[in-house]
């Protein structure tokens, strides 16, 4: 049997599907979570928000699990410019500006610039 992420490799970034939406989808799909989502928001204001929550859906883990949200900063881009993944196996699943999903691990994510901020687990997983 594949494993869940097959489905979403190759699926295109897009000013409509962003890195929040396909974390929004995902949620849904494979782990039955309700992630709030809105066509007329940035992916910087869908991760913002996301850790605003984080308090009352979402708490901080050390220990990544597949389906934790993987908050994400570019180096040399203001505080508040997020990007947000979902961990998957040894890696992170997310879909970059202009770019195909694709799963990186973590020392591949540094190469391209990103730092992880946090890595958070749904509340109701712990």
């Amino acid at each position: 049997m594949m494993h869940w992420s097959f489905a979403y490799l190759d699926k295109l970034w897009s000013e409509q599907q962003d890195c929040y939406y396909w974390f929004a989808i995902i949620q849904r799909e494979v782990f039955g979570r309700d992630a709030p989502y809105t066509d007329d928001d940035s992916a910087r204001r869908h991760a913002t928000r996301l850790l605003a929550w984080k308090q009352s859906a979402w708490q901080v883990t050390d220990v990544p699990a597949d389906g934790d949200a993987v908050i994400m900063q570019m180096q040399g881009r203001p505080q508040d410019s997020h990007h947000i993944g979902v961990w998957c196996g040894d890696g992170v699943l997310h879909a970059q500006t202009g770019c195909r999903m694709a799963i990186d691990s973590v020392p591949t994510l540094q190469v391209q610039g990103w730092t992880i901020k946090e890595v958070l687990r749904y509340a109701g997983d712990l």
